[in-house]
């Protein structure tokens, strides 16, 4: 299965394990796909998340381009991306990204 996703989110209030989770101005635009492969689900994100959000009270922005991929909820690789968080570079799964 595959999918185009073109998301604008305003105003979007969750709260989740005791954090309130705000999203004001999220533009989601990416590909995904989804389905088997020798019978382990998998997903494919490939395109842009960016805007900001808060964490109780606490504001951020975050901009994301790139891929990430997933096997079945075990195994998630994250090719060629960008992700900056309040201005700084971050590296997903480790504190610093080096160049």
């Amino acid at each position: 299965m595959k999918s185009d996703i073109d998301v604008s989110i305003s105003n979007l209030n969750e709260r989740d394990d005791g954090f309130l989770i705000s999203l004001s101005n999220l533009t989601i635009d990416a590909a995904v796909e989804a389905g088997e492969r020798f019978d382990e689900d998998y997903f494919r994100f490939q395109g842009l998340i960016d805007g900001s959000y808060s964490i109780n009270g606490e504001n951020h922005e975050i901009h994301f381009d790139g891929t990430m991929e997933g096997e079945d909820d075990d195994y998630f690789h994250f090719g060629k991306y960008t992700l900056r968080i309040d201005g700084e570079d971050v590296a997903i799964g480790r504190q610093y990204r080096t160049r």
